[in-house]
């Protein structure tokens, strides 16, 4: 009887136990809320766990862009956040990925993982393509804030929260104006500036660019004209990262010319160019004579006429008397005269921290004088035996930070870019185009 009724029981604790285990295993196995969580999670971005991320991967579907976006009301709510300043830009190319672009550059690793898994769920990783860029934008503070991933087809915008990182779809832009302004400098830069509309950013880039070149406190004065040539993406928020591109900058008043234009090289890396293909942060120079014959290097040597032991800051060329001197790049005329056992000198600025120097001259070019503007390879002047000097030659100097420096080093010191060749023979033609669509647009009438 014993046995019976045990039968029973257990038979009742069946029943009423298997159901709750056929909802238990329907609810976690087939429905799985975790696993729902854990997709949500992942879309935000925050606490993200790496191994729940890489099986997320495995079965996604490539990410294919809406062009009916909305880019204006994506962005409405960020437009009164603070604008970012660009700090770094980095290319892919062959075999890089997110994590060993930006690890390789100097980044942590912690960093790149979090930014890979960001931008996962919106475009896979296999999916970006050699020349896809990532930009890379601080605070004011210098903390890492903003990530932009830009592809041929889409950007996705990358937000650091309190070190977890958020990501949003961003369209391509597709809407443009292109607005050109030329007007003259009544006071400052800043003021003409603000007065004629020019966007923060495009301000701020301008200056960046000018600034390797000239003393903004100096050259910069009333009755400077000053010319903006950018565009506006329509489609994009006030403040949003990429609403505005400056693609032509200049400064212009009796002394000096400075000009950018904006190029994207083959490899995809852009920067802004001058007028002869030089990086606004570089420079490229050339010989000062047509034949140059080294007599003396820089460094400690015998004194030709003294004999005692000195050092030499220059590079001295032998030459015969008046063979033409040539500017070793675009520059401004900052001392021209007799300078003691110098003789006939001439110094030029070529800009904020960067001089060039030729002693012993016999004369100097026509019409040359203190301010003077001149181009690469102009004539400045001839070469001569005044001064503290033994015979015929030129003695040719290059001082930087007011440092006078091995001329033959001097590209080891200071970064150097420039193009050269086809890339070259590219950018002339971005030149010449940009100008043209200066000029289609009619306003070569300097505002007052």
């Amino acid at each position: 009887m014993k046995k019976i009724i045990l039968k029973y029981q257990l038979l009742l604790i069946l029943c009423i136990l298997l159901p709750i285990l056929l909802f238990v295993t329907y609810y976690f196995i087939i429905f799985n809320p975790t696993k729902n969580l854990t997709e949500q999670h992942l879309i935000h971005q925050q606490n993200l766990d790496n191994n729940a991320v890489d099986r997320l991967f495995l079965d996604k579907e490539p990410y294919i862009l809406d062009p009916s976006i909305n880019i204006a009301e994506i962005n409405e709510e960020f437009d009164n956040r603070e604008i970012y300043k660009l700090i770094d830009e980095l290319v892919f190319q062959k075999g890089d990925t997110i994590i060993s672009l930006l690890s390789e550059r100097g980044y942590k690793t912690s960093i790149s993982i979090k930014l890979a898994q960001a931008i996962n769920p919106i475009i896979p990783s296999n999916l970006i393509q050699i020349g896809d860029k990532i930009e890379i934008y601080s605070s004011k503070d210098k903390k890492l804030k903003d990530f932009v991933l830009i592809t041929k087809n889409s950007r996705i915008i990358i937000r650091n929260e309190n070190d977890s990182f958020v990501a949003d779809l961003i369209s391509q832009p597709g809407k443009y104006e292109y607005i050109y302004k030329k007007f003259l400098i009544k006071r400052t830069l800043y003021e003409s500036s603000n007065e004629h509309n020019i966007p923060a950013t495009i301000l701020e880039k301008t200056i960046d660019l000018h600034e390797k070149k000239i003393n903004f406190d100096k050259d910069i004065r009333s009755g400077s004209v000053a010319q903006f040539y950018f565009k506006d993406n329509l489609n994009l928020g006030k403040s949003e990262l990429r609403k505005y591109q400056l693609l032509y900058t200049s400064l212009l008043n009796n002394n000096m010319k400075n000009e950018f234009y904006y190029f994207q090289k083959t490899n995809g890396k852009e920067s802004y160019y001058d007028q002869n293909g030089v990086a606004f942060d570089s420079i490229r120079i050339i010989k000062p004579l047509e034949k140059n014959y080294v007599t003396s290097k820089f460094g400690l040597r015998n004194h030709p006429v003294s004999g005692e032991k000195k050092m030499h800051y220059g590079i001295d060329y032998s030459a015969e008397v008046n063979t033409p001197i040539y500017a070793v790049a675009d520059g401004i005329v900052d001392f021209i005269g007799i300078k003691g056992d110098f003789g006939k000198y001439i110094r030029l600025s070529h800009n904020n921290d960067l001089e060039s120097a030729y002693a012993h001259l016999s004369k100097f070019a026509k019409d040359l004088d203190k301010g003077s503007i001149v181009s690469q390879s102009d004539i400045i002047g001839y070469t001569g035996n005044t001064g503290l000097s033994t015979g015929p030659h030129l003695h040719f100097e290059i001082i930087l930070d007011q440092k006078r420096i091995d001329p033959e080093k001097l590209h080891d010191i200071i970064k150097n870019n420039y193009l050269e060749n086809n890339e070259l023979d590219r950018y002339l033609n971005n030149k010449n185009r940009i100008q043209k669509e200066i000029n289609a647009l009619d306003l070569e009438t300097i505002s007052q």
